[in-house]
């Protein structure tokens, strides 16, 4: 019983001093009610009596500001004596719009959420593309609806220096391992440590959370960052902080390529291969607490490959994972799952890729871009010989708040996040939430040397409403134009044109 002594005590404080305060403001004072009595005895004049009593309820305001003072204090006092005597209690809140869990001594942190996104979407193609895909499953002509991602994670710290993550993924009918990792922070000198299952230090858009950033989907040139089997994380260990007071970032790390979506990467007779990835971001221009900014960025990865592959490709136990690179893109557009750049397996000893980032806020308007070029070493095509293949693509986009709120920007890793609303949707107070347009263009060329996966544009168009923190709409218009991109061994897709309608429902929690 004795250890809920004190909070029961802190109870009866609190309700006590309340209705202190509740009596004061309530209860006649004595000047009060013999001002009342002399004027009902026509002592004093009614200007007198008015002016007198304007100065006891002076005196009575100022008595209740004083016992509200005191009831702050005393509970301030209760609430700091109950922490220091359960170091362990937990308190929940509500924090950066997302629920979290904290014990009273703040060494343990604890964020159960994810989200959910439901899309719907059609697309029609023109005849020279409808001709390449006759009587393939990949048509995209059509409509439909999915759960694009249905994401379930706990985040949190143990014992202030440690955070972990871990997320999983339900959207398509299978579960799908996403982050796993736990940091340190601790480190007096130069460097934080992170171990897991992660995304490597490479592209402001990969690594841009999916709820943030103002498309359904990522561009095209994302291909360049999810490989072999569209895998966005692979297990590794990164180095990784902030300098000169958060105006620059920068991360490094090493991977092994996965090559399933349970996280794991096992071939026998030593065919894993390896990332190493590096990323530097600048802020030569901040202001305003990030209404104005301007980001630079720039990435690297060396993509280690078997140099034997055309060996295991030719045993018994061969299998797609075996290929060294395997780089495609959907048109933007994932309900329909097709790929309209693919240059198939590719096998090379290794390969090179840099990202160079550049990302400017002004207020409400914004402008971000990002190239990408990666190249092939040592790559073999069937006739055995060697060639070095460049592959390329880029981005760039632009977008404006219509209701003047502005991209909001985390200075710890150098990556957009949640927008801060000047106000939720609320048509009884006459509000009506957030409203932000976008577009933009992403081309991306998988043609040289041997490959022929095909190049593509595509112009995207996007209208967002933000109804709260925790809830948005998207309307998107995508046109893609692919040329080149071998569909089957004698089927080449040249001049095909789409044009598809993509929206969004989206609850963060």
């Amino acid at each position: 019983m004795r250890k809920y002594l004190a909070p029961v005590m802190a109870l009866v404080f609190m309700a006590s001093f309340a209705w202190t305060v509740r009596a004061v403001a309530d209860q006649q004072t004595l000047a009060e009610k013999l001002l009342i009595i002399l004027k009902q005895n026509h002592q004093i004049t009614q200007e007198q009596y008015n002016e007198l009593l304007q100065e006891a309820r002076k005196e009575k305001a100022q008595q209740k500001t004083a016992v509200q003072k005191q009831v702050k204090a005393e509970t301030a006092q209760a609430a700091k004596q109950y922490k220091a005597t359960h170091p362990l209690g937990v308190k929940a809140s509500w924090k950066h719009d997302e629920l979290f869990f904290e014990t009273n001594n703040g060494n343990f942190t604890m964020h159960v959420g994810g989200y959910a996104q439901l899309d719907f979407g059609g697309a029609d193609m023109n005849d020279r593309m409808r001709q390449a895909f006759t009587g393939s499953k990949n048509d995209l002509n059509g409509y439909g609806a999915e759960v694009r991602r249905l994401r379930l994670s706990l985040q949190g710290t143990m014992y202030r220096d440690f955070d972990y993550n871990v997320g999983v993924e339900l959207g398509g009918g299978n579960v799908v391992l996403k982050d796993a990792y736990i940091s340190y922070y601790g480190f007096p000198c130069v460097a934080n440590i992170r171990v897991g299952h992660m995304k490597e230090p490479f592209s402001l858009e990969e690594l841009t959370s999916s709820n943030w950033f103002e498309f359904t989907e990522r561009s095209l040139d994302n291909a360049f960052v999810t490989s072999n089997g569209q895998q966005d994380r692979n297990m590794g260990v990164m180095l990784f902080n902030t300098e000169f007071d958060q105006r620059m970032t920068w991360a490094a790390g090493g991977y092994i390529q996965q090559y399933n979506p349970s996280g794991t990467s096992y071939q026998a007779g030593g065919f894993n291969n390896a990332n190493v990835s590096g990323r530097l971001t600048f802020l030569p221009w901040y202001a305003d607490k990030g209404c104005e900014l301007v980001h630079l960025g720039i990435g690297y990865r060396h993509l280690f490959r078997s140099d034997n592959t055309d060996d295991w490709l030719s045993s018994s136990k061969a299998t797609s994972a075996a290929y060294a690179f395997d780089f495609l893109s959907l048109p933007e557009f994932h309900l329909a799952n097709v790929k309209t750049v693919n240059t198939g397996g590719l096998t090379a000893e290794s390969g090179d890729q840099i990202n160079p980032e550049l990302a400017v806020v002004y207020g409400p308007f914004s402008v971000q871009g990002e190239f990408f070029d990666t190249f092939l070493n040592d790559y073999t095509t069937n006739d055995k010989t060697f060639t070095n293949p460049n592959l390329s693509g880029y981005y760039v986009m632009a977008s404006w708040f219509l209701t003047g709120e502005h991209r909001n920007y985390d200075r710890k890793y150098g990556v957009f996040g949640r927008p801060k609303l000047c106000c939720n949707f609320d048509p009884n107070a006459g509000t009506w939430g957030a409203w932000e347009v976008a577009a933009r263009y992403s081309s991306i060329d998988l043609t040289d040397k041997g490959v022929t996966g095909g190049s593509e544009q595509d112009w995207n168009g996007s209208l967002i409403w933000y109804l709260n923190p925790n809830l948005r709409w998207m309307f998107d218009y995508i046109h893609a134009h692919v040329d080149g991109m071998q569909h089957t061994t004698s089927t080449f897709v040249h001049n095909g044109d789409a044009n598809i309608i993509d929206t969004r429902f989206q609850i963060v929690y």
